[in-house]
């Protein structure tokens, strides 16, 4: 038995969930777009803090339409705090590669990299 005939309605969640799917990466491809528009004038921190603010707003929203203020708590403070953190500092990252420039090959990358690396660690 398939996953769609298990349900009457799952032909319609699959279609539903691959619409969903494809909203996300043309919404992930528009912030990218805007990142690298803004890249120039405005600094990365303020892109980074924009996007955790509307994007807190937005689950925050979401939270309190279908579960009320329940569904913002935790019990595990220091997990979440961590999470968080290392998510802020992927996206920072994230957001800032997507700021360089595009070269025809990598070894320029591969250069500023090595160098980078050197400064930050020592010899490598």
């Amino acid at each position: 038995m398939s996953a769609t005939s298990a349900h009457p309605l799952g032909r319609e969640r699959l279609l539903l969930g691959a619409a969903l799917k494809v909203a996300a990466m043309f919404l992930f491809a528009l912030m990218f777009a805007g990142v690298k528009w803004l890249g120039p004038s405005v600094p990365i921190g303020e892109i980074v803090f924009c996007r955790a603010f509307f994007g807190m707003a937005i689950i925050a929203a979401a939270a309190l339409a279908t579960g009320g203020p329940s569904l913002l708590r935790t019990s595990r403070l220091q997990t979440h705090a961590t999470r968080s953190l290392l998510g802020v500092t992927a996206m920072f990252c994230n957001f800032l590669a997507v700021m360089f420039p595009a070269e025809d090959d990598g070894r320029q990358s591969i250069a500023r990299t090595r160098a980078f690396l050197k400064d930050l660690i020592g010899n490598v």
